[in-house]
Protein backbone atom coordinates (compact mmCIF):
# COMPACT_ATOMS: atom_id res chain seq x y z
CA UNK A 1 0.00 0.00 0.00
CA UNK A 2 2.83 2.39 0.85
CA UNK A 3 4.59 1.52 -2.41
CA UNK A 4 1.40 2.25 -4.39
CA UNK A 5 1.16 5.69 -2.80
CA UNK A 6 4.79 6.40 -3.66
CA UNK A 7 4.20 5.34 -7.29
CA UNK A 8 1.17 7.61 -7.54
CA UNK A 9 3.12 10.57 -6.13
CA UNK A 10 6.08 9.94 -8.44
CA UNK A 11 3.76 9.79 -11.46
CA UNK A 12 2.11 13.06 -10.38
CA UNK A 13 5.47 14.78 -10.10
CA UNK A 14 6.63 13.39 -13.43
CA UNK A 15 3.47 14.68 -15.10
CA UNK A 16 4.19 18.14 -13.70
CA UNK A 17 7.80 17.96 -14.95
CA UNK A 18 6.59 16.94 -18.42
CA UNK A 19 4.18 19.88 -18.51
CA UNK A 20 6.97 22.30 -17.55
CA UNK A 21 9.49 20.90 -20.05
CA UNK A 22 8.55 23.29 -22.90
CA UNK A 23 9.31 26.26 -20.62
CA UNK A 24 13.03 25.47 -20.85
CA UNK A 25 12.97 26.85 -24.37
CA UNK A 26 11.92 30.24 -22.97
CA UNK A 27 15.36 30.80 -21.47
CA UNK A 28 16.99 31.46 -24.83
CA UNK A 29 13.99 33.50 -25.93
CA UNK A 30 14.19 35.62 -22.76
CA UNK A 31 17.92 36.14 -23.26
CA UNK A 32 17.37 37.22 -26.87
CA UNK A 33 14.57 39.60 -25.89
CA UNK A 34 16.69 41.10 -23.10
CA UNK A 35 19.60 41.59 -25.49
CA UNK A 36 17.39 43.28 -28.08
CA UNK A 37 15.79 45.49 -25.42
CA UNK A 38 19.13 46.67 -24.03
CA UNK A 39 20.56 47.37 -27.45
CA UNK A 40 17.32 49.04 -28.54
CA UNK A 41 17.54 51.50 -25.66
CA UNK A 42 20.86 52.91 -26.88
CA UNK A 43 19.35 55.86 -28.76
CA UNK A 44 17.17 56.83 -25.79
CA UNK A 45 20.13 56.55 -23.46
CA UNK A 46 22.23 58.78 -25.70
CA UNK A 47 19.55 61.50 -25.65
CA UNK A 48 19.09 61.31 -21.88
CA UNK A 49 22.83 61.28 -21.28
CA UNK A 50 23.13 64.56 -23.18
CA UNK A 51 20.41 66.01 -20.94
CA UNK A 52 22.01 65.17 -17.59
CA UNK A 53 25.71 65.10 -18.43
CA UNK A 54 27.88 67.74 -20.03
CA UNK A 55 29.21 66.52 -23.36
CA UNK A 56 32.77 65.25 -23.16
CA UNK A 57 35.21 63.99 -25.76
CA UNK A 58 34.19 60.46 -24.82
CA UNK A 59 30.83 59.94 -26.51
CA UNK A 60 28.41 57.13 -25.77
CA UNK A 61 27.51 54.92 -28.73
CA UNK A 62 25.61 51.79 -27.69
CA UNK A 63 25.04 49.05 -25.12
CA UNK A 64 25.26 45.33 -25.76
CA UNK A 65 24.46 42.19 -23.78
CA UNK A 66 26.85 39.27 -24.05
CA UNK A 67 26.18 35.94 -22.35
CA UNK A 68 29.77 35.66 -21.11
CA UNK A 69 30.78 39.25 -20.34
CA UNK A 70 27.38 40.71 -19.45
CA UNK A 71 26.46 44.27 -20.42
CA UNK A 72 29.13 46.25 -22.25
CA UNK A 73 29.07 49.93 -23.10
CA UNK A 74 30.61 51.10 -26.35
CA UNK A 75 31.88 54.62 -26.83
CA UNK A 76 34.80 56.47 -28.26
CA UNK A 77 36.73 59.68 -28.79
CA UNK A 78 36.39 59.29 -32.54
CA UNK A 79 33.10 58.57 -34.38
CA UNK A 80 34.71 55.69 -36.27
CA UNK A 81 36.33 54.02 -33.27
CA UNK A 82 34.37 52.01 -30.69
CA UNK A 83 35.92 50.82 -27.43
CA UNK A 84 34.76 49.53 -24.05
CA UNK A 85 33.86 52.86 -22.46
CA UNK A 86 34.17 51.51 -18.90
CA UNK A 87 37.94 51.26 -19.41
CA UNK A 88 38.41 55.01 -19.83
CA UNK A 89 35.27 56.72 -18.48
CA UNK A 90 35.24 58.54 -15.14
CA UNK A 91 32.75 57.79 -12.37
CA UNK A 92 30.52 60.75 -13.20
CA UNK A 93 30.12 59.56 -16.80
CA UNK A 94 29.33 55.99 -15.76
CA UNK A 95 26.81 57.08 -13.13
CA UNK A 96 25.09 59.41 -15.57
CA UNK A 97 24.90 56.54 -18.03
CA UNK A 98 23.28 54.28 -15.41
CA UNK A 99 20.67 56.96 -14.67
CA UNK A 100 20.08 57.31 -18.41
CA UNK A 101 19.44 53.58 -18.62
CA UNK A 102 16.91 53.71 -15.76
CA UNK A 103 14.96 56.58 -17.33
CA UNK A 104 15.19 55.01 -20.80
CA UNK A 105 13.60 51.80 -19.48
CA UNK A 106 10.86 53.88 -17.89
CA UNK A 107 10.16 55.80 -21.09
CA UNK A 108 10.03 52.57 -23.09
CA UNK A 109 7.57 51.00 -20.62
CA UNK A 110 5.27 54.05 -20.73
CA UNK A 111 5.22 53.99 -24.53
CA UNK A 112 4.51 50.26 -24.71
CA UNK A 113 1.70 50.45 -22.13
CA UNK A 114 0.27 53.58 -23.67
CA UNK A 115 0.03 55.18 -20.23
CA UNK A 116 2.05 55.85 -17.11
CA UNK A 117 0.52 53.50 -14.55
CA UNK A 118 2.77 54.66 -11.73
CA UNK A 119 3.68 58.34 -12.28
CA UNK A 120 5.83 58.47 -9.18
CA UNK A 121 9.59 58.70 -8.66
CA UNK A 122 11.26 58.41 -5.25
CA UNK A 123 14.85 59.68 -5.25
CA UNK A 124 17.24 59.63 -2.31
CA UNK A 125 20.04 62.18 -2.72
CA UNK A 126 20.31 61.55 -6.49
CA UNK A 127 22.70 64.48 -6.92
CA UNK A 128 25.29 62.90 -4.60
CA UNK A 129 26.66 60.87 -7.50
CA UNK A 130 27.55 64.04 -9.44
CA UNK A 131 29.96 66.92 -9.08
CA UNK A 132 28.80 70.53 -8.63
CA UNK A 133 28.60 71.17 -12.36
CA UNK A 134 26.36 68.21 -13.09
CA UNK A 135 24.10 68.81 -10.12
CA UNK A 136 22.63 71.75 -12.00
CA UNK A 137 21.88 69.45 -14.93
CA UNK A 138 20.15 67.07 -12.52
CA UNK A 139 18.05 69.91 -11.11
CA UNK A 140 17.05 70.90 -14.64
CA UNK A 141 16.05 67.35 -15.48
CA UNK A 142 13.93 66.96 -12.33
CA UNK A 143 12.23 70.28 -13.08
CA UNK A 144 11.46 69.06 -16.60
CA UNK A 145 9.78 65.92 -15.23
CA UNK A 146 6.99 68.05 -13.83
CA UNK A 147 6.24 69.35 -17.31
CA UNK A 148 5.97 65.86 -18.82
CA UNK A 149 2.61 64.75 -20.29
CA UNK A 150 2.12 62.25 -17.45
CA UNK A 151 2.72 64.82 -14.67
CA UNK A 152 5.20 62.74 -12.72
CA UNK A 153 5.18 63.22 -8.96
CA UNK A 154 8.70 63.30 -7.53
CA UNK A 155 9.50 62.60 -3.89
CA UNK A 156 13.07 63.66 -3.26
CA UNK A 157 15.00 63.20 -0.02
CA UNK A 158 18.23 65.16 0.43
CA UNK A 159 20.40 66.88 3.01
CA UNK A 160 21.99 69.12 0.36
CA UNK A 161 20.66 72.66 0.82
CA UNK A 162 22.48 73.94 -2.27
CA UNK A 163 20.73 71.35 -4.43
CA UNK A 164 17.37 72.38 -2.97
CA UNK A 165 18.24 75.99 -3.75
CA UNK A 166 18.85 75.02 -7.38
CA UNK A 167 15.44 73.35 -7.53
CA UNK A 168 13.81 76.49 -6.15
CA UNK A 169 15.64 78.64 -8.69
CA UNK A 170 14.33 76.42 -11.48
CA UNK A 171 10.77 76.92 -10.19
CA UNK A 172 10.22 73.29 -9.21
CA UNK A 173 6.69 73.16 -7.84
CA UNK A 174 6.41 71.28 -4.59
CA UNK A 175 6.27 71.29 -0.84
CA UNK A 176 9.17 70.92 1.55
CA UNK A 177 9.07 68.63 4.55
CA UNK A 178 11.62 68.20 7.31
CA UNK A 179 12.66 64.86 8.69
CA UNK A 180 13.19 64.32 12.42
CA UNK A 181 14.98 61.27 13.75
CA UNK A 182 13.14 58.83 15.96
CA UNK A 183 13.26 59.85 19.63
CA UNK A 184 11.94 58.79 22.98
CA UNK A 185 9.06 61.25 22.71
CA UNK A 186 7.74 59.94 19.38
CA UNK A 187 9.19 56.46 19.04
CA UNK A 188 9.34 56.79 15.27
CA UNK A 189 10.79 58.89 12.49
CA UNK A 190 8.74 62.03 11.84
CA UNK A 191 8.10 64.09 8.72
CA UNK A 192 7.01 67.69 9.24
CA UNK A 193 5.56 69.20 6.09
CA UNK A 194 6.56 72.85 5.91
CA UNK A 195 3.22 74.34 4.78
CA UNK A 196 1.39 72.36 7.45
CA UNK A 197 3.66 73.83 10.10
CA UNK A 198 2.92 77.36 8.86
CA UNK A 199 -0.82 76.71 8.95
CA UNK A 200 -0.59 75.34 12.50
CA UNK A 201 1.43 78.38 13.59
CA UNK A 202 -1.12 80.77 12.07
CA UNK A 203 -3.94 78.86 13.79
CA UNK A 204 -2.16 79.01 17.17
CA UNK A 205 -1.51 82.75 16.77
CA UNK A 206 -5.16 83.43 16.00
CA UNK A 207 -6.65 81.27 18.76
CA UNK A 208 -3.96 81.91 21.37
CA UNK A 209 -4.91 78.86 23.43
CA UNK A 210 -2.68 76.20 25.03
CA UNK A 211 -4.43 73.53 22.94
CA UNK A 212 -3.69 75.31 19.68
CA UNK A 213 -0.12 75.96 20.73
CA UNK A 214 0.42 72.29 21.54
Amino acid sequence: LAIDKIDVEQKRRQDIADELEPLKALRKFAEAETKNAIEGLSSRMATLLDDIHIVEKLRFHSTHLDKKTGVTVRGGFDPDLRIDASLVANNSWIRALLWSFVFAVRQEAVEQLGEDRLPLLVLDDPQSTFDLTHRHRWAQYIAALQASPTSIQVILATHDESFLAQLVTLKVDGRRAYMAAAGADTGCLSLVEGDSLKRSWADAMSKKTPEAAQ
